[in-house]
């Protein structure tokens, strides 16, 4: 949940403070990683629940790096744009 709602709080701020709010996320992907590594160690999870775990976790890691990257460029674009306002962007 902490990783959907960081970057759901971030959707409602300017493009800086929703690319912080997606870090934050990424941060709190780890802390779920590692905390499912000791829940199997100390025998909370199956090594079954682990292994799903980890694939789903993965596919949401990808995802939200990719986010990450596609908001940086954007908030690039938009830097360049506003150090040269007459000239005109071809996409």
């Amino acid at each position: 949940m902490s990783v959907a709602s960081n970057i759901a709080e971030g959707s409602r701020h300017r493009l800086p403070g929703y690319i912080s709010r997606v870090v934050i996320a990424l941060g709190e992907h780890a802390e779920l990683e590692t905390q499912a590594l000791v829940a199997e160690r100390l025998g909370y999870l199956t090594p079954s629940s682990l292994a799903t775990f980890s694939k789903v976790a993965t596919e949401v890691g990808e995802l939200t790096h990719g986010l990450r990257r596609s908001l940086q460029a954007r908030l690039e674009r938009q830097r360049e744009d506003q150090q040269v306002p007459n000239a005109r962007r071809i996409p």
